[in-house]
């Protein structure tokens, strides 16, 4: 590896910790292997409960992946990243969270790492909620009362995000 580019560290720790882990460590060494990467962060981040981490990193992964898959025509707009972030997805994934915390045999430590993890997915179920309505906004004009939740559900990001920054700056 002569070098590398990376423009794109936004500090979103909480959904990107094991992405900015995984590229570190290849930056330093081009030659590691990913799955061994994830493997370690997962087993010395989360400990007992690195198997549901690891499950939930992959079905993340997984989402991701169908997103970037997907071929648009010329002109036509990609689907955004929150899309598949549906109801189901998010009780989904928060069940591999809970299957963590149930693994982590009480260790407060590896406890707080999960609840770091859940901040992120809090944020991104918040965020797929509004990407759903501008998606529907596309469509057809939001009703009234649409717009009114559109604007609770941005005062709440908004207070989410005061909250992050002065609370859990790291997520």
């Amino acid at each position: 590896c002569v070098g590398t580019d990376f423009d794109s560290c936004m500090h979103h720790w909480a959904t990107q910790g094991l992405n900015y882990y995984v590229l570190a460590k290849l930056h330093w060494n081009p030659d590691l292997n990913v799955d061994d990467l994830i493997d370690d962060y997962c087993r010395t981040g989360f400990g007992w409960a690195a198997g549901p981490v690891k499950r939930y990193f992959a079905r993340i992964e997984q989402l991701t992946d169908g997103i970037a898959s997907l071929k648009t025509a010329p002109g036509e707009t990609r689907p955004d990243v929150t899309e598949p972030y549906t109801p189901q997805i998010i009780t989904e994934l928060r069940g591999l969270l809970d299957d963590a915390d149930k693994a982590a045999n009480s260790d407060q430590a590896v406890q707080q790492r999960i609840a770091f993890l859940r901040t992120g997915l809090d944020f991104t179920e918040l965020q797929a909620k509004i990407y759903r309505f501008l998606r529907r906004d596309a469509e057809r004009p939001l009703s009234d009362e649409e717009r009114g939740q559109v604007q609770r559900l941005l005062d709440e990001k908004w207070l989410r995000m005061r909250e992050l920054f002065e609370q859990e700056h790291f997520a």
